[in-house]
């Protein structure tokens, strides 16, 4: 539905204007609006001005000029979801493994493990329990908490 100009109030369908519609009103808003007509009140040929610069808006709307949104293609390319990547199934490095995943209830790891860029020797224990990740050393325990 396209937005109205002022000079077509008497169309104006919300009920918001219903104070405006009848004869009388529009006729004063017509003429205090029209460039042509010399209005003696301060300011009005600042409302003249805002009244045609707000009607270039109207019309830039009403026609959408700069064709902003997306292109039917784009619309179309959104729905069939063309740009997703799939997970690759496989034995490479970059690739997820087929039954591969493990989940931990308790694991060691043993020999050297480097974190950070600094090698632990020695043995890991990792366990999982009320929602804690332990970790121990054999001589502390290091606790992570999910979320």
């Amino acid at each position: 539905m396209p937005i109205r100009k002022s000079d077509d109030i008497e169309n104006e369908s919300d009920d918001r204007y219903e104070n405006v519609r009848d004869a009388n009103s529009r006729a004063k808003i017509t003429r205090r609006f029209d460039a042509a007509t010399h209005n003696p009140y301060p300011g009005d040929e600042a409302l003249q001005y805002l009244n045609r610069k707000l009607d270039d808006v109207i019309d830039s709307a009403n026609t959408n000029d700069a064709k902003t949104g997306i292109t039917s293609g784009q619309a179309s390319a959104i729905t069939a979801n063309t740009a997703k990547v799939s997970m690759v199934i496989g034995s490479g490095a970059s690739q997820a493994m087929a039954g591969n995943t493990t989940s931990i209830a308790t694991a060691v790891q043993t020999g050297n493990v480097t974190i950070g860029g600094d090698a632990i020797e020695g043995t890991l224990t990792f366990n999982v329990s009320e929602g804690y990740l332990h970790i121990s050393d054999g001589e502390n325990i290091f606790s992570i908490r999910a979320g």
